[in-house]
């Protein structure tokens, strides 16, 4: 039997959350494997139990980030041999470098990968670099690669990974409750999720919806999620303080429940989704999944995964998304149209075609295939 550690230390919030919630379920279903999910959240938070799936509960450092992962480097090589495991999984880009085992990284965030935004603060620089060095260092040393998309891929490589220990191996979003026919667009209002990053693309955001509002849309614009960058967070609202009326249509719902961002992507008009840095664009993918139409950037990965559902507009080009915004909104039509393509779209990404992929890249490391 193959005995397997997964890390899910990283907070569970929004993208953490979902994966875990979409593969470990399938995972406990999987015959001849053992997997060790080694969590800091407490006993019930996680609620996927059973023969073959054993949480291992740890408490590393709560203060900052970069001591949580240093904490992982020093401590998991011993909790590896303690647990007898044959490999070691980690959906969050960082293998232990001194492992004892070989590893399996799965690089699902771009951003230790790219230079760091103009105007971060220094505290984030620093967890950025140690994040940079670490993810690098991971990608030379693990057994093997997992690319969340096949961007991740090129880039990976383009690094000095070698190419064939690299799979592209997709999300899935099937575990979600899909919308009854006919659902949508009851709350006439616009919907984003994300966080104070600058990558997130808020200003272009709030612009092209300032011009939406210039051409005769009426309805709010809704952002989900919480800080991140408190520099940035600033600059957006100094933004909508320059608006004039539409400021009082802008609406922050700071970090919400998986049941409610999920019901406010389904009710929206059209979710906006202006990111120009993603692995996996896993938030656009849910709203697809619950029927909303989509506008979102050239950007890749975006077309990738969105295929012929969305609108794209260019990633810097506020007038276009005001217009786009506009389009889709004036015209039920139309909506109805982009919600059913949205939703077709969604099943191509299916969990269990995930789990067998990655058992497959599993059983190759603990093998040295």
């Amino acid at each position: 039997m193959l005995r397997v550690a997964l890390a899910a230390l990283t907070p569970r919030v929004y993208g953490q959350a979902a994966f875990l919630d979409g593969i470990l379920p399938r995972l406990a279903r999987v015959r001849n494997t053992k997997f060790f999910v080694i969590t800091s959240e407490p006993p019930g938070a996680l609620r996927f139990e059973t023969g073959n799936l054993e949480l291992i509960h740890c408490r590393p450092p709560r203060k900052a980030g970069w001591a949580r992962v240093l904490w992982e480097q020093a401590a998991l090589p011993r909790l590896m041999l303690q647990l007898g495991i044959d490999v070691y999984y980690s959906p969050n880009n960082i293998a232990v470098l001194r492992s004892p085992r070989p590893c399996v990284i799965h690089v699902r965030n771009l951003e230790p990968l790219t230079a760091a935004a103009p105007g971060m603060p220094a505290g984030l620089r620093v967890r950025l670099a140690l994040l940079r060095f670490l993810t690098r260092r991971s990608l030379m040393s693990a057994r093997r690669v997992v690319a969340a998309s096949t961007l991740v891929r090129r880039i990976v490589i383009a690094m000095g990974c070698a190419e064939e220990k690299v799979a592209v191996i997709y999300h899935g979003v099937d575990d979600l409750k899909a919308p009854q026919a006919g659902a949508g667009s009851r709350g006439g209002y616009l919907a984003a999720a994300a966080k104070f990053v600058r990558y997130a693309n808020l200003g272009t955001l709030i612009r092209g919806f300032v011009r939406a509002r210039e051409l005769g849309y009426g309805g709010e614009l809704r952002v989900a999620g919480g800080p991140h960058d408190r520099r940035y967070e600033a600059e957006i609202r100094r933004l909508i303080g320059t608006v004039g009326a539409a400021a009082s249509a802008i609406r922050f719902l700071g970090y919400i429940g998986r049941d409610q961002l999920l019901s406010l992507m389904r009710e929206c008009e059209a979710f906006v989704f202006p990111s120009t840095l993603e692995a996996c664009p896993f938030t656009m993918l849910e709203a697809m999944r619950q029927g909303a139409p989509i506008i979102a950037t050239t950007a890749p990965p975006m077309p990738e995964f969105g295929g012929d559902a969305p609108i794209y507009v260019e990633p810097r080009d506020p007038q276009a998304l005001g217009a786009a915004i506009h389009r889709v909104s004036s015209c039920p039509r139309q909506q109805m149209t982009m919600r059913v393509r949205s939703a077709a779209r969604a099943q191509e990404f299916c969990w269990d075609n995930a789990v067998t992929q990655l058992l497959e890249v599993l059983n190759q490391a603990a093998s040295g295939a």
